[in-house]
């Protein structure tokens, strides 16, 4: 939780009120808020808009309904809040403003500024019910409006989570492998629906868990849903903008951040879906990045996401699929076909040029390789070599 603190109250200028819906979603705002360090008595004050930000994510996560700051902001701050806030707990859904304090004096020296006095309602989403009732066995009831998604998703986790837990049998259970569990069983378990409409119900954890069919909203709450459920990781939503190979155009787009050995990382398993691909197995092109990779892609607000800056393609170094040179690239392929029969191999290189007579040594290799089906895609500084092999 983020510390919080109160002052003196300061005698009112003028009273105001207004009622405002939020936006359930829209563009990054790239405001940074001027937060007082003094100002009139409210539940929490704050001293820049990160802490403000962090401050509403505290109160989703604790279950109030309310909270009221003393900020300094206009009216498109306030509305541009949805973007910013990881929606996982839940968001603002209004504000009222009970008073406008006009020129307040902070300091000796400091310039006199206006500050609002700003009461949020909140609203928890159906993560955060369906969460708490697997951990602890419920919280309070939850409004009519969701209830029933609540029901659903509640009843749906615990045999998804039993099936991630059992795919973790075999591996040392750490949050690598349980974020990579969780990608990979929602890549393997959920349809992409490109033709849901993104305000849709269903654009959701439930629609994720209990109709197995959403787009991105559905994908990264699910992911955090189930990271939280079998992890004490960090997890968080991300929300920005993406573009995919199909779109050229940035369009609303949500997908996660997570903490592995107290590195963040970024990942986004809708991208990793293999959409619109004769590709099987998951796609791990989009786990473990860092924010240069993710970037030509994915545009978010970085004032308010924590930084993934360790070495990109957390997933190809960590499973020794990732090579540097022509060698390398023919020893890893030589390996993964000496483990069997594989049908489909991805793997990273960077810095390696390869044409179609780089792959002859598989036949050579593997002599019941019939043929071979290959595509390469640059994805940062390195590409992704993707085969596909009948015998």
């Amino acid at each position: 939780m983020r510390a919080r603190s109160s002052y003196a109250p300061l005698i009112a200028a003028v009273l105001v009120a207004a009622f405002v819906l939020l936006p359930a979603c829209g563009m990054l705002v790239d405001s940074a808020l001027n937060l007082n360090t003094e100002k009139p008595t409210a539940d929490s004050t704050m001293t820049d808009s990160v802490e403000y930000v962090g401050a509403l994510e505290d109160a989703a996560m604790s279950g109030s309904d309310k909270i009221t700051m003393n900020i300094t902001a206009t009216e498109d701050d306030l509305k541009g809040l949805a973007n910013d806030i990881d929606p996982f707990w839940g968001a603002p859904i209004s504000y009222l403003i009970n008073k406008e304090w006009e020129g307040v004096q902070l300091t000796e020296t400091g310039p006199a500024i206006d500050v609002k006095t700003v009461e949020f309602t909140i609203k928890q989403s159906v993560s955060y019910y369906a969460y708490n009732a697997y951990t602890s066995g419920g919280a309070a009831d939850p409004p009519s409006d969701i209830e029933a998604n609540v029901a659903a998703v509640s009843r749906a986790v615990p045999d998804i989570v039993a099936d991630i837990e059992e795919s973790l049998a075999d591996t040392d259970g750490g949050d690598y492998d349980k974020a990579l569990a969780v990608h990979d069983w929602l890549v393997e378990n959920i349809e992409y629906d490109a033709g849901m409409y993104e305000g849709s119900e269903d654009n959701s954890v439930t629609g994720a868990l209990v109709g197995r069919s959403t787009m991105c909203q559905g994908y990264a709450e699910a992911f955090e849903l189930l990271m939280r459920c079998i992890s004490s990781a960090d997890v968080r939503i991300e929300v920005g903008v993406g573009k995919s190979n199909e779109n050229t155009e940035w369009v609303d787009h949500a997908w996660n951040l997570v903490r592995i050995d107290g590195e963040w990382y970024q990942v986004d398993a809708t991208f990793d879906d293999p959409v619109n691909s004769d590709r099987e197995a998951p796609s791990h092109v989009y786990f473990g990045r860092n924010d240069l990779g993710m970037a030509p892609d994915h545009r978010w607000n970085t004032r308010y996401w924590p930084v993934a800056d360790r070495d990109d393609f957390l997933y190809y170094r960590t499973e020794g699929l990732y090579a540097d040179s022509k060698s390398t690239f023919r020893s890893i392929v030589k390996k993964l076909l000496g483990n069997g029969r594989p049908e489909e191999i991805e793997l990273a290189v960077d810095d390696v040029e390869l044409r179609e007579d780089d792959l002859q040594f598989i036949y050579d290799s593997k002599d019941s390789v019939s043929n071979i089906m290959y595509s390469y895609s640059d994805v940062g500084d390195a590409t992704i070599v993707s085969l596909k092999l009948s015998y």
